[in-house]
């Protein structure tokens, strides 16, 4: 499996567990909970994968790289919330 392939799979089980559009999920939009289902998947790709941050950025809409690691300290920094479960669901696949 690529590393590319690791991140779109990522991208498949959270829009499964949050029942958000894969399309929202990667879409350049800035609403708060695709924003914040994006910056999971990123930590838990930075976190679970030998991909370089620019694989990631690409694989969730021609992002940016430092748009993944931004992503991956927000959300780092915010697991006190309810939405914890997502990356806890996230880790475990």
């Amino acid at each position: 499996m690529t590393m590319r392939k690791g991140v779109y799979f990522l991208i498949e089980e959270a829009s499964r567990f949050t029942d958000v559009k894969k399309s929202d999920i990667v879409a350049p939009n800035k609403l708060y909970e695709n924003a914040y289902i994006r910056f999971a998947i990123m930590l838990v790709a930075k976190e679970n994968l030998p991909a370089s941050l620019t694989t990631i950025a690409r694989a969730l809409g021609r992002r940016d790289h430092t748009t993944t690691l931004h992503g991956a300290r927000a959300q780092r920094n915010s697991w006190t919330t309810p939405k914890a479960a997502l990356r806890k669901s996230l880790s475990i696949c």
